[in-house]
C-alpha cells in the first residue's frame, strides 16, 4: 500500500505486505520504515550526497529475527532446490543468485559440510537449505555494496 501524503502510516510501518521492488520508496517523513532505520536510512527531510556506511547488531538482528527475511529465505530455497539436483550445484546457484558470484571452494566446502550438519538435525532438507540462505542474506557482502 502506498501512503498518500495525508494519510498517517499505522501499523505498516515494516511494509511487510509490499508488492513491489524499489531503491525509490514512498517516505510521509514522520513514518520511516522501521526496516530503514535499522540500516541508516537517510533523513527524509534533507538532502544527503554521501551515506555512511555501518554495520550493526540491529542489522544482524533483523537479518536473522524479522519474517519477511525468514519469508525471503524459504522462497529462495524453494526456488534453488527446484532449479539444480546436486548440493554443490545448489550451493553454487545460491551464491549466484544471493551474491552474484561464485563461491570459492574453501566456501564451496563449508557450506556443504553446514548443509550436511545442519540436516542432521532438521526436520527436512529444505529447512537446513532456508538457514543457509537466510545465513547469505545476513553476510556483510549481502549488505554492503561496494
Amino acid at each position: 500500500m502506498i501512503a498518500k501524503a495525508t494519510e498517517k502510516v499505522t501499523n505498516e510501518l515494516d511494509m511487510e505486505e509490499a508488492k513491489f521492488r524499489s531503491v525509490y520508496l514512498p517516505i510521509v517523513r514522520n513514518e520511516v520504515p522501521r526496516s530503514m532505520e535499522v540500516f541508516d536510512f537517510a533523513a527524509a527531510d534533507t538532502i544527503t550526497g554521501v551515506r555512511e556506511t555501518s554495520q550493526t547488531a540491529g542489522q544482524a538482528l533483523y537479518m536473522l529475527n524479522n519474517e519477511f527475511v525468514v519469508g525471503q529465505s524459504q522462497a529462495v530455497a524453494k526456488r534453488i532446490r527446484n532449479s539444480a539436483s546436486t548440493l554443490p550445484l545448489q550451493v553454487n546457484l545460491a551464491f549466484q543468485v544471493i551474491l552474484a558470484r561464485q563461491p570459492t571452494s574453501a566456501e564451496q566446502k563449508m557450506s556443504t559440510k553446514f548443509l550436511r550438519s545442519y540436516a542432521q538435525q532438521s526436520d527436512t532438507d529444505l529447512d537446513s537449505f532456508e538457514a543457509f540462505c537466510q545465513s547469505l542474506f545476513s553476510t556483510a557482502e549481502f549488505r554492503i555494496v561496494d
